[in-house]
């Protein structure tokens, strides 16, 4: 806030203050104001809340992965790192966002998209990008979903999204099968439809 934001924020705090004092002279309750001695403004630099761009994966997440890319991105944008390694993998060092992963930003269509992606967003993204986008989250060691795509494209995109206080991190699902293999105790192969 500048000067002058101040100045004409004091202008208005005094009219109301004013239009509350007639008011109140103004239901009889018989007082009278003669001055205003003293008005107080407290100025405090707000800090907003932001999302934390990396969060490291639940302990029982971290062993083996369970076919997990945790992306150790420093900014907001954990959704779209995950949706380039989905489509630029890489063997070495798959959670490293890496110099060629930022050529894949030219050929995505995230317009009218704010980072961090809310989930009211994802069928935009879909239709920008021709991927199915589904989504699951993880709380007191259970997997759950939080959207599945109804659209119709050949391409999926399955994250998982993690919580640690109030900030929230995309993880990329490379292995679907081997993420969700625990969830039944049959310990055979196993395909999941998404």
């Amino acid at each position: 806030m500048n000067i002058i934001d101040l100045n004409q924020q004091l202008k208005i705090t005094q009219e109301q203050i004013l239009k509350k004092i007639g008011q109140w002279l103004s239901e009889g309750s018989g007082w009278r104001i003669d001055k205003i001695d003293n008005h107080y403004l407290n100025v405090v630099k707000y800090k907003p809340m932001k999302g934390k761009s990396y969060i490291q994966l639940p302990k029982e997440l971290r062993h083996h992965m369970k076919g997990l890319i945790n992306l150790q991105n420093k900014d907001n944008e954990c959704f779209r790192w995950c949706h380039i390694r989905h489509l630029n993998p890489q063997e070495k060092y798959p959670q490293r966002v890496k110099k060629n992963d930022r050529e894949y930003i030219k050929h995505l269509d995230y317009s009218n998209a704010e980072f961090p992606v809310k989930i009211n967003d994802y069928n935009k993204i879909e239709k920008q990008n021709n991927i199915n986008i589904n989504a699951f989250g993880y709380e007191d060691k259970q997997k759950f979903p939080i959207y599945i795509s109804k659209e119709k494209f050949d391409d999926h995109l399955n994250l998982l999204l993690i919580t640690e206080n109030e900030n929230k991190h995309y993880v990329l699902i490379k292995d679907f099968n081997r993420f969700m293999f625990n969830q039944t105790k049959h310990k055979n192969s196993k395909h999941f439809c998404t």
